[in-house]
């Protein structure tokens, strides 16, 4: 805005500059025309009165040698700007010169005929004004006068009208700037006033105006920028107020907190009175608190309405939004000022917030309950399969044990005693699942060695699975902690039961274990159809089954690795899985190694 400024000061000094040296440049021409002609007056006028006076001279042969003719000269040579002046007669002989010199001439040639007054322009610039002398009333020409009058004077009164000039309008471009400095300031005031005001604006100063003190154009264009700040404003208001109440309206009311605070700030914020959600039966929410919309607020809600509506009556007025189902959200305004269309979208954009976190906050509690239902049926049908199962695996044994004698039935009651063992575990996921739910899961530590839990594991599978080569690889030596014995050996036949599951053509599972820093790693490996990247992503989620194609026929509830998640980080560690279709699967668990003094049982 300081470079406006100096280029407006600039510009209208250059213009007065220039102006001044046309209006110069036209004085000093007119002023030396006028000179000019004034000299040509004045030469022509001493010629006709210095013929004049030497008419009767000339035309006397007494006066003609007398001194009457020089006197005549030498008055008129007296005269200021006069350079020279003689009287010739008719045979061109200088009869009174104005200088000896011009004496010393005598004749010369004949003169040309002067009939009247005339001027001759001479190379230096001088003027020369003839007159012919003749008597009065007669044609014969007795001589000439001659009077030249010098340009000096010309030029001397053209440059002190000049030097003149010059200073007046040296003043005047003092002045002018001087004015032009005000001009500047008056006229790009306010826009500098503007360009800091839209600066502020951008750097988040919402309350930024401009002051109008009047109607000029510059006022009209501050109006219109304090109008837009306004509007920018509002909208900021309003969008900051909507994200706000969008991140906290479904918490606050699943997790069934006050929704006043949240309704005072959008009656803050729209400048309403009131505002709230209505039902068939009545408010379901409503502010101010205590308070309660009137018969015409609930008549205007209880219509069937299938479009916003806003309303009017007195000083007063409403805005009535239809949401899904037969709720609709009211807000009251109690001023004589109608809701802008942006006031009206807020508005709508709010309404909408509120009655979509009002029905989430009602599916959330209807599926806590449905889960509560479940994880209670869930473990009641645990703890009342746990009774027969264990009677069925006992007379099992039993039968086992009976039929030592004959191997084909002995295979029968083994199979029968593996099959209730396999449906015993699946109900011992299912009690776990409720136990996690219930954060009644708990762990039952003491000092374990690591080796001895995976030699046990793997001989196990081994005699279970003959077409499979289970086998110990690499494990290093002195892998202790304070961990739970049942629950690890549990993780353990999750994860190799499911490498011998998954791998229906046999093949070798590896189960080893290695220290990394202050953890073991214990990791199985198989050979089978592998694992897909979508499914690897779910795979430890709660009864998450892969796609039919990517299980190989395998069936399951999809609780064992949701329960060795769970297990291993109540332990404190993690689990994780590598793997790629038809390349089999690598999943992997670590255990912190810790000093016995620093373990404790927690509950999960």
């Amino acid at each position: 805005m300081r470079s406006m400024r100096r280029q407006l000061v600039v510009i209208m000094c250059l213009a007065y500059i220039l102006v001044g040296i046309m209006t110069l440049l036209m004085s000093y021409v007119t002023q030396r025309e006028n000179l000019q002609h004034q000299l040509e007056l004045r030469a022509r006028s001493d010629a006709r009165v210095l013929a004049a006076g030497s008419a009767v001279p000339l035309s006397l042969p007494a006066l003609r040698s007398s001194s009457v003719l020089q006197d005549l000269v030498d008055s008129l040579h007296g005269s200021q700007g006069v350079s020279d002046a003689n009287i010739r007669d008719s045979n061109g002989c200088i009869l009174a010169p104005a200088t000896e010199r011009r004496r010393q001439h005598g004749c010369g040639s004949p003169i040309s005929p002067v009939t009247r007054p005339t001027v001759i322009h001479l190379h230096n610039g001088d003027i020369e004004g003839l007159a012919p002398i003749a008597p009065t009333g007669s044609d014969t020409l007795l001589g000439v006068a001659t009077v030249r009058l010098s340009s000096a004077s010309i030029q001397k009164s053209l440059h002190d009208a000049l030097a003149l000039d010059i200073s007046v309008r040296a003043l005047g471009l003092v002045g002018f700037f001087l004015l032009s400095l005000f001009i500047a300031q008056v006229m790009l005031g306010p826009l500098r006033g503007l360009a800091f005001a839209a600066r502020d604006l951008r750097r988040g100063r919402l309350d930024a105006r401009m002051p109008i003190g009047g109607q000029t154009e510059i006022d009209m264009v501050a109006g219109a920028f304090n109008e837009m700040a306004e509007a920018l404003e509002a909208r900021i208001r309003h969008l900051s107020f909507l994200a706000s109440s969008g991140a906290a309206l479904p918490r606050t009311l699943r997790d069934e907190d006050d929704v006043g605070p949240i309704l005072e700030g959008f009656g803050v914020a729209l400048d309403v009175q009131a505002a709230g959600l209505l039902g068939p039966e009545g408010p379901v929410v409503w502010w101010p608190e205590g308070g309660h919309p009137d018969s015409d607020l609930l008549a205007a809600a209880g219509e069937n309405v299938d479009s916003v509506r806003t309303m009017e009556e007195g000083d007063r007025g409403w805005i009535v939004v239809p949401l899904p189902g037969v709720r609709s959200f009211v807000a009251l305004r109690t001023e004589d000022r109608p809701f802008t269309a942006e006031e009206r979208d807020v508005i709508v954009n709010f309404a909408y917030q509120l009655g979509i976190a009002a029905d989430n906050a009602q599916l959330v509690e209807a599926q806590q309950e449905a889960l509560q239902v479940k994880d209670q049926f869930l473990s009641i049908v645990s703890h009342e399969l746990r009774t027969p199962l264990t009677t069925m695996k006992g007379y099992a044994q039993l039968l086992e044990r009976k039929l030592a004698h004959e191997p084909e039935s002995q295979r029968w009651a083994s199979s029968i005693d593996a099959q209730i063992g396999r449906l015993s575990r699946l109900v011992d996921d299912l009690l776990d699942v409720t136990r996690f739910a219930r954060g009644q899961f708990e762990l039952r530590r003491k000092e374990t060695e690591l080796a001895p839990i995976l030699e046990e594991t793997v001989h196990r599978f081994r005699i279970i699975s003959p077409q499979h080569l289970v086998r110990l690889g690499a494990v290093d030596e002195d892998l202790k902690g304070v961990w739970d014995r049942d629950r690890l050996e549990q993780v353990l036949n999750n994860l190799v039961g499911n490498a011998i599951k998954y791998s229906p053509e046999g093949g070798e599972v590896t189960v080893s274990a290695r220290r990394e820093n202050d953890a073991a790693v214990v990791t199985v490996r198989d050979q089978g159809i592998g694992i897909s990247n979508e499914d690897r992503e779910q795979l430890f989620d709660r009864f998450y089954r892969a796609s039919p194609e990517n299980r190989g026929g395998a069936a399951g509830l999809g609780l064992g690795l949701y329960v060795t998640r769970r297990v291993v980080e109540a332990h404190g560690g993690t689990v994780g899985v590598n793997s790629e279709p038809g390349q089999g699967s690598e999943f992997y668990f670590t255990l912190p190694l810790v000093p016995v003094e620093e373990q404790q049982a927690s509950p999960v």
